[in-house]
């Protein structure tokens, strides 16, 4: 794949990012501003106790949102340090490996916190 479609989706991904982000911040932090929105969402009433979080974590929603969120910022992330990294080092026999490295971890850690995400999304 070419460089700059990389470099577009990292810009992709970093936009979807800041929407969840603020999603996140309206349901979780900001509950004066979005309190209108507890009626509405399960598992948004107090939406840092325990409870409202067990709740939130068998929502099919939330399931998919934080699925998303993790693969996005995985790769907005992970590219983003290999970036970096190759700019750094600069040898074209290392970037390959730096590469094939950071797409082992990606997968490996998308896996995981999916496996992790299901979890709670079954109890």
């Amino acid at each position: 794949m070419k460089e700059s479609t990389l470099w577009a989706i990292q810009i992709l991904t970093g936009l979807f990012l800041i929407f969840l982000l603020a999603i996140h911040m309206g349901l979780l932090h900001l509950e004066e501003i979005f309190s209108f929105v507890y009626h509405i969402i399960p598992g948004t009433e107090k939406p840092v106790d325990w409870s409202a979080v067990k709740q939130r974590g068998k929502e099919v929603s939330f399931l998919i949102i934080y699925i998303l969120f993790l693969a996005f910022a995985l790769y907005h992330g992970l590219y983003g340090l290999r970036n970096i990294l190759i700019e750094a080092i600069s040898r074209r026999k290392i970037e390959r490996i730096i590469t094939v490295l950071f797409i082992i971890l990606g997968i490996f850690l998308f896996i995981y916190g999916t496996w992790a995400t299901i979890t709670i999304f079954r109890m």
